[in-house]
């Protein structure tokens, strides 16, 4: 797991890069760290994917917002009907400035709400 700050292109984000949910839930958990927001691949390795890590963090740090990845459209169409903790499915390939744009959209939504 990685800890990085992103630079001015970027977005000036500071990102926590796990390999998987269990590692990213783990650092939640020791370090207590604030998260402002969660980007997830709806596929990856470890004891949970995208939607159950989406689920956790509904559980656990609900005012959290949630966007996942997929390359898998129309799974992820399907998906987003089923799962109401899941705020966003962004398909791949995403450009990057408008998922940014989601991120800031997301951020300040959240922020609007507290």
């Amino acid at each position: 797991m990685n800890f990085w700050s992103a630079g001015p292109l970027e977005c000036d984000f500071k990102v926590l890069d796990a390999p998987n949910a269990d590692a990213a839930i783990e650092a939640i958990q020791q370090t207590g760290m604030n998260v402002d927001i969660l980007i997830s691949d709806v596929r990856m390795p470890g004891s949970m994917d995208g939607f159950g890590f989406a689920a956790w963090l509904k559980e656990h740090l609900p005012q959290v917002p949630v966007i996942l990845t997929s390359g898998h459209a129309q799974a992820a169409d399907v998906a987003k009907e089923l799962c109401d903790h899941v705020g966003e499915i962004v398909k791949k390939p995403y450009d990057f400035d408008a998922l940014a744009a989601r991120i800031e959209k997301s951020l300040s939504a959240k922020k609007g709400s507290s």
